[in-house]
């Protein structure tokens, strides 16, 4: 009886840890690309996301990042600190698909980002060294 009673107050501590263990990192999530600077026109202004279309950028508290597309995936490393925010060691899967400009974009805009600003809990915009936002995206509902 002594056995089962630790081993349930094992048991407790270690699914409260895991339950309470909450990431402090702002960025870890689902975002959602809606619009986005398009280094291949001419104009500086903010191309929008198709509502057909989804394009997704994930977060991982590990460090790790994934942007996926309905055709290929965008991976690689961040770092942050404070309000900067790098993408590294870049890697994307090539498949020919029908609409790649979004991916194509965002794989050549990832390298120059420099830092993010959140307006409210919803809305991430991902900067350029200059200041300009480059992509703003919406937290994804789970």
């Amino acid at each position: 009886m002594k056995k089962a009673f630790i081993l349930a107050a094992v048991t407790v501590v270690c699914l409260s840890g895991i339950v309470s263990c909450k990431s402090d990192n702002p960025l870890v999530g689902k975002w959602e690309v809606v619009t986005y600077a398009d280094p291949f026109k001419a104009t500086m202004g903010h191309t929008s996301v198709s509502p057909d279309e989804v394009y997704t950028l994930q977060f991982h508290d590990t460090g790790l990042f994934s942007f996926t597309t309905d055709c290929n995936t965008i991976s690689g490393e961040y770092t942050l600190s404070g309000k900067r925010l790098r993408f590294l060691n870049i890697l994307a899967t090539e498949m020919a698909c029908d609409r790649e400009i979004v991916e194509r974009s965002v794989k050549c805009q990832l390298p120059v980002i420099d830092s993010y600003e959140q307006p409210d809990d919803s809305t991430l915009c991902l900067r350029a060294c200059q200041g300009n936002t480059i992509i703003r995206l919406v937290k994804k509902q789970s």
